[in-house]
């Protein structure tokens, strides 16, 4: 499920979302990150992607604390950076299975609408906990009915995090990425050179990631910013190439959006009402 559109050379603006009050004041100060999301192993033959456990984990642990290293180097308090869970309920998700590991280990069958995976250090305060669930799921709801754009948490639950946290905002990071085998990728490229031979276009098989993120304000349950960004790189190793462009258009501590993106945002908003005739 692809939020965003890859980044060109000949693309400035990004397609965010935020709302005119954030171009002229910005009221984040002290932030409370929290991550979620999935690594996929794409199958075959139509068949729905099988979770990696083991790569989710890998990934979640290692560009949360990008984007909170990211947001502290723009002047914000970051109280709070965790990932949260992983696999959420998503009903686009059908089968739902999961692996632990690349090339083996235990394989099992989500039920019952549970995530794959809840991080322990949440699971001290089950109010907390419960709180993040709902939001978590909420936005993957909105996903699956491709109506991102439209997030919203809901404020009880936002109440419970600034309750919990002491921050003023919460910001929300879910990661999703492909992730090819050796062997596949190997079969591909061999699959490629073959159809070369006879001039035909192979297979493209190629890790990516996508990294989506949505702050809110825990004081009044506005949405501040939303912004994706999918890049073709290893969700595990990531570098780079993905955080720091994804935070790129985010305004440093006490300063609002920058005024040349709300032409743009308009722009973006006559489109969808555009496309809802």
């Amino acid at each position: 499920m692809v939020l965003a559109i890859l980044a060109s050379g000949c693309v400035r603006v990004p397609d965010l979302r935020a709302p005119d009050s954030f171009f002229t004041e910005n009221p984040a100060k002290k932030v409370a990150v929290f991550s979620s999301g999935r690594v996929d192993w794409p199958r075959m033959a139509g068949k729905e992607a099988l979770l990696g456990l083991a790569e989710s984990k890998q990934a979640l642990e290692t560009i949360t604390p990008a984007i909170c290293s990211a947001l502290k180097a723009k002047g914000y308090d970051v109280v709070l950076c965790e990932p949260a869970g992983i696999a959420y309920y998503n009903p686009s998700y059908k089968e739902n299975w999961v692996v632990e590991r690349e090339g083996g280990g235990r394989e099992w069958q989500l039920k019952d609408k549970e995530p794959a995976y809840l991080y322990p250090a949440l699971q001290k305060d089950p109010q907390l906990s419960q709180a993040l669930r709902n939001i978590h799921e909420k936005m993957e709801l909105d996903l699956s009915k491709r109506q991102w754009a439209r997030f919203v948490p809901e404020k009880d639950d936002l109440q419970v995090v600034m309750k919990a946290t002491g921050a003023d905002t919460i910001c929300l990071s879910r990661i999703h990425g492909g992730k090819f085998s050796t062997a596949r990728k190997a079969g591909a490229l061999a699959t490629t050179v073959a159809l070369a031979m006879v001039g035909v276009s192979g297979p493209l098989v190629s890790d990516w990631t996508e990294l989506s993120l949505s702050c809110a304000s825990l004081v009044t349950g506005e949405v501040l910013w939303q912004y994706a960004r999918t890049v073709s790189v290893d969700p595990v190793v990531p570098g780079d190439a993905l955080v720091p462009p994804a935070l790129e258009y985010f305004p440093d501590k006490d300063k609002p959006l920058d005024a040349k993106y709300k032409k743009e945002k308009r722009k973006t908003n006559e489109q969808d009402i555009a496309k809802q005739r």
